[in-house]
């Protein structure tokens, strides 16, 4: 090869890899713009299943909004395709799956009396236990 045609075949390389980031760097603005709107959520109200609702709409809009850009732009490549499901979705996913349990458990507090709700707690700590050691976090 020539060397115009190994400097073609290095633009091709470049112009591939700027494609590459720009579609990934759609995903990863999703992510950011949710975490600022998490870090808002105290000023919405004072009154926190107002906050944590506030949260899990945001997160249900974050997870939307990727899965029209996954369906619109896909993955430029294979090793963005495993980045965006092993470290870009969960960010989303867990922050949806904590602030909803965190609502279950103040609307349990709402339900029951004292006692009731610290028994709750406890079973609620139990669970939360019994997977961390199940999957060694």
């Amino acid at each position: 090869m020539d060397n115009f045609g190994k400097r073609i075949k290095s633009f091709k390389k470049r112009i591939i890899n700027k494609f590459n980031f720009l579609i990934m760097d759609n995903y990863l603005k999703i992510i950011l713009n949710l975490e600022n709107e998490l870090s808002r959520m105290k000023n919405v109200s004072q009154n926190v299943n107002e906050q944590i609702e506030y949260a899990i709409g945001h997160c249900k809009l974050a997870l939307v909004r990727l899965r029209k850009l996954v369906v619109e732009k896909g993955f430029p490549d294979t090793e963005s395709e495993i980045r965006f499901f092993k470290q870009i979705k969960p960010v989303a996913y867990g922050k949806l799956l904590f602030y909803s349990a965190v609502f279950e458990l103040e609307s349990s507090k709402l339900k029951t009396s004292r006692k009731g709700h610290r028994e709750h707690l406890k079973k609620q700590l139990e669970k939360v236990m019994s997977y961390m050691d199940g999957h060694h976090v």
